[in-house]
């Protein structure tokens, strides 16, 4: 059994890489006319093109229908325009970041790859900005630190989060099996 599922993953490989590997470089240029999400329509005028920002690229540039744009990237076997460049009219041409590829989605490979640090350190001082004061050091809690922390008297359990966000979680009393002894 295991050799067959071994032989089914390699041929799912081969079948994914052969996908990626038929794509092809285009250019389009044309006026957008409809927008869903990451996905534009552009009409060059004899025909129509769906194209795909991605969900870091549609963030990377501002279009809005009735622009004209010309997008380079890769046209997939489906037909969809994968972008790796935009231009909205006159402007200078966006590189858009690139997505993860599929094997970085299929391993997890990729994520929060920024390369800025994010420790104990950083999460306190997330903390700070956000108006509170730390009690205690922070502990690391799947994808963020957890930390005590006071703010108009009254202790909190806050969590500090890599993108900047601190969120509130609740009030600590005296008698929190996981805080308590540090709130005087």
């Amino acid at each position: 059994m295991t050799i067959l599922r071994n032989a089914a993953v390699a041929a799912g490989i081969i079948v994914v890489t052969a996908g990626h590997a038929l794509a092809a470089s285009t250019t389009v240029t044309g006026t957008v006319t409809d927008i869903f999400g990451q996905r534009y329509v552009v009409d060059e005028g004899s025909q129509k093109a769906l194209v795909d920002l991605g969900p870091k690229g549609r963030d990377a540039v501002t279009i809005k229908s009735g622009d004209k744009i010309t997008v380079e990237g890769e046209m997939t076997p489906a037909g969809e325009i994968h972008a790796a460049t935009v231009r909205v009219g006159d402007q200078a041409a966006v590189e858009l970041p690139e997505s993860r590829t599929w094997w970085q989605k299929m391993t997890g490979m990729g994520k929060d790859d920024d390369k800025t640090p994010f420790g104990p350190v950083e999460a306190k001082a997330e903390v700070e900005k956000a108006g509170y004061e730390p009690v205690g050091e922070p502990e690391p809690d799947k994808k963020h630190f957890a930390l005590l922390a006071k703010k108009d008297g009254k202790f909190y359990e806050v969590h500090a989060h890599r993108s900047g966000e601190v969120k509130q979680i609740r009030t600590v009393e005296a008698s929190d099996p996981r805080w308590g002894t540090l709130v005087k």
